[in-house]
């Protein structure tokens, strides 16, 4: 654990840099509301007008403040408003997947803190419904994943969560999941989709109907990779097999990446060897691939 920790703290001050200098021009760009604390491995999503943060280790108490859930407005200049304090979470999270869908909020895996049991990895899903007004209500646990991970990653599409990857710390996983969100928010029970060619640690988006994996761990954390791979999700919700297309220009962990506009946007992370402030874009072709990655952010105007 503390490895991960280290290295995602590493990639959350490399997301933060890359806000301030983009890769080309190194031209500044507007800061805005900075987070109440410094935090490391919390999971960050939009809905509806609003940023959301839950869980992950802060600069002051460590994994003792995992429990504080923020939330902020985005205006449409993108600036954000004042943070305010959400419903917590029953206990300490970090490391763990966060997603948001059908107007609920998710929390999933990663490493839980108690004052009875300590630190211990878990399979727990918390979700969350969100208020008209951005705030989000009382937590509740939904179907547990099929197994306890951190280091995993999710993204949604029409109503379903898909999990990707994730390590025990004895081994990285190659599982890939699925679960129907219900109108209450509850989750249908897990079921298994076309595993992922390797098992690895990463970063997941999705877009136009595909999942798109991106870079990460491979071999158990020995390798790290610029591999980009995607699938179709059919109308049934399955998945239809995995497929490479144009790699990222480094291979890189850690990286925050964010579709928008038929593009998609890769942000800071780590090398093999350093920590890096460049911003690559790529369009989403018709078909589920990728074009040429370019340096720099896309007009997305």
């Amino acid at each position: 654990m503390k490895t991960l920790l280290t290295e995602a703290k590493i990639g959350l001050l490399l997301c933060l840099l890359s806000l301030a200098l983009t890769a080309a021009g190194q031209q500044r760009w507007p800061q805005t509301t900075s987070l109440p604390d410094g935090y490391s491995g919390q999971s960050l999503v939009y809905w509806n007008g609003f940023l959301y943060q839950a869980g992950g280790s802060s600069n002051e108490n460590g994994l003792g403040d995992g429990f504080h859930v923020f939330y902020a407005q985005v205006h449409t200049n993108g600036t954000i408003g004042n943070w305010n304090t959400a419903t917590p979470l029953p206990e300490c999270v970090c490391v763990h997947a966060g997603v948001v869908g059908n107007g609920f909020l998710y929390v999933m895996g990663g490493y839980h803190y108690n004052d009875e049991e300590g630190i211990f990895l878990t399979n727990t899903v918390y979700y969350a419904k969100i208020n008209p007004d951005g705030s989000v209500g009382t937590w509740q646990t939904a179907n547990p994943l099929p197994r306890s991970l951190y280091g995993l990653t999710a993204a949604v599409w029409n109503g379903r969560i898909y999990v990707v990857g994730g390590t025990d710390n004895n081994y990285f996983y190659a599982d890939v999941w699925s679960a129907q969100i219900q109108t209450d928010g509850s989750l249908s029970p897990w079921v298994a989709q076309a595993s992922f060619p390797f098992a690895i640690c990463t970063q997941a988006e999705v877009a136009n109907g595909f999942v798109y994996v991106l870079g990460g761990y491979a071999n158990n954390g020995a390798t790290l990779l610029n591999n980009v791979y995607y699938s179709k999700i059919n109308a049934d919700g399955t998945l239809a097999g995995w497929n490479q297309t144009t790699p990222m220009p480094q291979a890189l962990s850690y990286l925050g990446a964010v579709v928008a506009r038929g593009w998609i946007l890769v942000a800071g992370g780590t090398t093999s060897s350093y920590v890096q402030n460049g911003v690559y874009s790529a369009p989403v072709a018709g078909d589920g691939s990728l074009g040429t990655w370019s340096s720099g952010p896309a007009n997305l105007v």
